[in-house]
């Protein structure tokens, strides 16, 4: 582009000019801009300013204060020379992420250091803001900034507002860090808002505002994600803080919490691997409660039989051992295996993240049931325990085999609904875990006899073998207490499937459904292509087993060609002496029969 002439060139206030229009036109097409200014500096004031320029810099106290007292002395003066700008693109799939986190009702927010003009220019290219969105800008410059954000709440409390976004800077944030009470109903307002974009913020001002949102709302959670070095005093005050590891460098991710490599993988991260967290500690932490309410509500039952004198229902060996050996197992599984609907359905309907936003899965209410539910399985297993083997038994109704029946109906009946009614992603680890858990009680109570000694209160050592062990209805009796407790579970969770049915339940339903499956596959290939498409590195197994039997192999060959080179020796030396014989005549190569080699 023509600049001018040299006349208008040596004029300063052409230049400035022009230069504003420059970054004016890069800043709306969203590039990154950059000042160039000179100044000549003699030698002797150089060497003064670095001395204390040094002093400032390793200074105990106040050391930022001074450094930016220093540095301002030697950046006054300055000649401009001129402006550049590079376009600094977006990464794969922003866009697209962007809006489908927002589809998952999570509000963003762009803390950046960009100009105003260059941070709504990317706004609109991320879809933080639409066509139809109202902008609203704070400046120092407004009258009555007050008056102006209680208008905009207002107007987005009444839905005359379809997409607000607030658009502030630097100054403005200075302006109400200095005033408590601007800022905290600037805080309300964001929170009212879609989206919030702040520009020309400093790195203690992006902090500020994660701590503000976190002082002035604690229900709310927050995420910080950046990829320089001057996002990780944001990143360390948010809740979560993500690092994108990048051109930037890695002082981001060596401050956060996850690091990712590039911002569209922060929708797996959230939609897949955090609601499956999500759904695996609230379904460990309900099956912990509902098996100890389920189990010690039985000892608590039983006192009514016995005057409350304290007499356990159970013997003491097997009472220690009920959470070590018997019942760990089926809450790990649930909470390490758990996924109650398939990463494509999650990452496709980002809408399933409600979820765990708003603690659909673990409350106060779904907590009470399962304590309910766990009460009256131990209320049913205990009082028919009593009827049916109790006061009916005719082999042996003594306190050991009552304890027994109990025991056995309470292990089966946690293993089967955690492992087979709670779980959805059934696999062989939760047949296994439910055949060694209570397997082993079976072969616990086989062994016991044999290893405990007589004791007066519970018939252990003779009780099994002698006694009740080949009485029918002790089984009859274990059967119905087990089936009973899972079939009015079942019951129950069908009838409220049927009647109001969640939002998890109905796309377990229709995943399953192959054009069905089909569309949600199409929709999240490109979060998913590479696992699809990428060839898979081998496996842990696959990799000590590949080099277990290549060793085996090589050694085997090994040993073999030993074998065949000592052979050869030996018929090399048997050959060599038996052509040294002196009573052998010599005999030219035509008379000879032609020789065999061995190759």
């Amino acid at each position: 582009n023509y600049i001018g002439s040299e006349d208008l060139i040596s004029n300063e206030e052409y230049v400035i000019e022009r230069t504003i229009q420059a970054i004016d036109e890069f800043s709306t097409e969203g590039l990154r801009t950059l000042l160039y200014a000179h100044r000549w500096i003699d030698l002797e004031d150089y060497k003064e300013w670095a001395d204390r320029y040094h002093q400032a810099k390793t200074s105990l106290t106040d050391r930022k204060t001074k450094i930016d007292e220093v540095g301002s002395e030697i950046e006054g003066e300055l000649f401009l020379l001129g402006a550049t700008a590079i376009e600094d693109k977006l990464q794969e799939g922003v866009a697209e992420s962007i809006e489908k986190i927002r589809r998952a009702g999570i509000h963003m927010w762009m803390l950046t250091g960009d100009k105003r003009e260059t941070a709504i220019n990317i706004g609109y290219s991320c879809k933080l803001i639409y066509d139809y969105s109202t902008v609203v800008i704070l400046t120092t410059n407004d009258e009555n900034i007050i008056s102006k954000m209680n208008a905009v709440a207002q107007e987005i409390e009444s839905g005359n507002v379809a997409h607000c976004v607030i658009v502030i800077d630097g100054a403005t944030l200075g302006l109400f860090e200095a005033n408590p009470t601007l800022m905290s109903v600037f805080i309300e307002l964001c929170t009212k808002t879609d989206s919030v974009i702040c520009c020309r913020a400093s790195p203690s001002q992006k902090a500020l505002m994660v701590s503000n949102i976190r002082n002035t709302r604690r229900d709310l959670v927050t995420l910080a994600i950046g990829d320089g070095a001057n996002d990780i005093a944001m990143i360390q005050s948010a809740d979560i803080g993500v690092g994108i590891a990048g051109k930037e460098g890695l002082q981001a991710s060596r401050s956060s919490d996850y690091s990712i490599g590039q911002f569209r993988f922060l929708i797996k991260l959230l939609f897949v691997h955090g609601r499956y967290n999500y759904i695996r500690t609230s379904k460990f932490v309900l099956c912990t409660f509902y098996k100890e309410i389920a189990f010690y509500m039985t000892q608590l039952i039983y006192q009514r039989f016995t005057m409350f004198s304290g007499t356990s229902l159970y013997e003491s060996w097997s009472l220690s051992v009920f959470n070590t050996l018997f019942t760990s197992l089926p809450v790990l599984c649930i909470g390490m295996f758990e996924k109650d609907l398939k990463p494509v359905t999650l990452l496709t309907v980002p809408e399933l993240y409600t979820t765990g936003r708003l603690s659909q899965a673990f409350n106060i209410r779904i907590f009470l049931q399962w304590i309910v539910l766990g009460a009256c399985n131990s209320l049913i297993i205990t009082f028919l325990n009593v009827i049916a083997w109790g006061e009916t038994s005719l082999s042996d109704n003594t306190l050991y085999p009552l304890g027994i029946i109990n025991y056995t109906a309470l292990i089966f009946l946690i293993n089967i609904k955690c492992q087979f009614v709670e779980t959805h992603d059934r696999n062989w680890l939760a047949f296994a875990s439910a055949i060694i858990s209570s397997g082993g009680w079976l072969l616990w109570c086989c062994i016991i006899p044999r290893l405990q000694k007589q004791n007066k209160i519970y018939d252990v050592k003779y009780g099994l073998y002698e006694h009740f062990g080949d009485d029918i209805t002790f089984y009859a009796t274990i059967f119905v207490l087990i089936s009973l407790p899972i079939m009015l579970d079942i019951v129950l969770k069908t009838l409220l499937c049927m009647i109001r049915p969640s939002d998890t339940e109905i796309f377990a339903r229709l995943e399953k459904r192959s054009e069905i499956r089909k569309k949600l596959e199409f929709g999240a290939y490109n979060e998913m292509k590479q696992g699809w498409t990428w060839e898979r590195d081998p496996g842990t197994f696959r990799t000590y087993r590949d080099k277990v039997f290549s060793s085996r192999s090589r050694t085997n060959s090994g040993s073999s060609s030993k074998n065949e080179s000592r052979s050869e020796n030996g018929r090399t030396r048997t050959n060599t002496s038996s052509t040294s014989e002196p009573d052998i005549p010599n005999i030219t190569r035509s008379e000879a029969s032609p020789p065999n080699y061995d190759f």
